[in-house]
């Protein structure tokens, strides 16, 4: 998602919100000068809208634990979809092609393995495990064999295996194997 144009309309300042490099459609947010309520979001055109660019300094990042929280919401849609080795959409996940997905609906951008999504991100102890945090187990030859996100608690969401479906586990679970996490934004 890129937020990134201001458009004047009618007298209502707007914020261009776009998902993906080139999108077909922007959702319009409009505030109205005088009473400073957002209005309902409309879709537009960007071919045919006004825009401006956002002065700079004006768009703030969203925090980290924003984003992992963000991400433990949208994995949670996906309980229930079956695993498929190598899968990275709805219609079947692997362990990280789960993480891979959530993320990059959020912007961000990472690899489809455990080795590398390993290497990716910053390294986050134990106990300063956040949601959203990707959590590995299982050491192999390449890095980890396993993956699943945290979503707080002792609690993951994980696609683990064949014959199975995404779904929420413990870390006591996989204790035996726990490897460490990173955070990948």
């Amino acid at each position: 998602m890129r937020f990134g144009r201001v458009a004047i309309l009618s007298g209502l300042v707007a914020l261009c919100v776009a998902q993906g490099a080139s999108a077909d459609a922007v959702v319009v947010f409009t505030l109205d000068r005088v009473a400073a309520q957002p209005a309902a979001p409309a879709v537009l055109d960007p071919s045919t809208t006004p825009y401006a660019p956002v002065p700079a300094g004006l768009v703030t990042p969203p925090s980290a634990a924003y984003l992992g929280q963000a991400a433990v919401l949208l994995a949670q849609r996906y309980l229930g979809v079956p695993y498929v080795w190598g899968g990275a959409d709805p219609s079947g996940f692997d362990c990280s092609g789960l993480v891979m997905f959530v993320y990059a609906q959020l912007g961000v951008k990472i690899k489809h393995f455990s080795g590398d999504q390993w290497q990716e991100g910053v390294a986050v102890a134990k106990a300063d495990l956040q949601p959203g945090d990707v959590v590995f187990f299982e050491p192999g030859p390449m890095g980890p064999q396993h993956e699943a996100l945290y979503i707080g608690n002792g609690m993951v969401i994980e696609a683990p295996h064949h014959n199975s479906v995404v779904r929420y586990s413990t870390l006591a679970e996989h204790a035996g194997s726990y490897m460490g996490a990173r955070r990948p934004y």
